[in-house]
């Protein structure tokens, strides 16, 4: 005698959707995988989305070929930030009221990028002719950099808002401060500052005030002005940015040479 075909295991499922509109797409969704057929719908999605992709890829060719056309424009910098938001939205954060200066066509090239971006079928970089290192010259050539992120692991933001509660200063204005003076403990390791003694002995006659250079600490022998300016002997003095007024000096201090 032949034995009885095992039992099919049936299981239940269920599935709580929020909308009629959900219900109709997961209800076709089902009939699709069940039957094995591709439904109308399907196919109406999928050249939904090839058009999407479509028009994603003029307006990336619009951006590109306008930030590379005009390189000095402001439009083309805030371009660059857009474009790097989508590349890495920790690091570069995108202000949306730059949407208000662009003209009608490259709102809208930026804005059908965008709705193609929320696919994430690729990163942005991927999709430019130069790939990543296209995108790291325009932030180099904008001077656009990382923003500076507080450490989480000990606490610094709670710490922030902490101070700023009991001080009841504004938070942006401890980071400065506290920048500041971080940065002038930096700087005075590198930095010094000169004046000519010729030129004070004239400021002190009433005329007006000497010019105040930086000068590297570490320089052998009698120490000169960065910018290479005569006027020997030197009066030396601890550094503070604020206080050098040779432009020239203070351009190569904030170029780190």
């Amino acid at each position: 005698m032949s034995s009885l075909p095992p039992e099919t295991k049936k299981f239940n499922v269920t599935l709580s959707v929020a909308s009629e509109a959900q219900l109709a797409e997961l209800d076709a969704a089902w009939r699709e995988i069940v039957t094995g057929k591709r439904l109308p719908r399907t196919e109406a999605l999928e050249q939904d989305t090839e058009a999407l992709m479509e028009r994603a890829r003029d307006g990336l060719a619009m951006m590109v070929k306008f930030i590379e056309q005009n390189a000095a424009a402001s439009t083309s910098a805030r371009l660059v930030k857009f474009i790097a938001g989508m590349y890495n939205g920790d690091d570069y954060h995108v202000d949306l009221t730059d949407l208000r200066t662009f003209d009608s066509s490259l709102a809208t090239a930026v804005l059908d990028y965008l709705n193609y971006d929320r696919l994430c079928r690729a990163e942005v970089h991927q999709h430019l002719p130069g790939g990543d290192r296209q995108l790291h010259g325009w932030l180099q050539y904008q001077g656009i950099e990382p923003r500076i992120r507080l450490n989480s692991d000990e606490q610094q933001l709670a710490r922030l808002r902490a101070v700023a509660r009991v001080t009841r200063t504004h938070r942006d204005e401890v980071v400065r401060e506290a920048i500041n003076v971080a940065l002038e403990r930096y700087e005075t390791r590198w930095y010094g500052c000169l004046t000519s003694h010729r030129e004070e002995q004239v400021w002190r006659s009433g005329d007006e005030r000497p010019v105040t250079h930086a000068r590297r600490i570490n320089d052998k022998g009698v120490a000169g002005p960065l910018c290479n300016a005569p006027g020997s002997p030197w009066r030396q003095s601890a550094f503070r940015f604020e206080n050098v007024s040779c432009q020239d000096c203070r351009d190569i201090v904030l170029d780190g040479q």
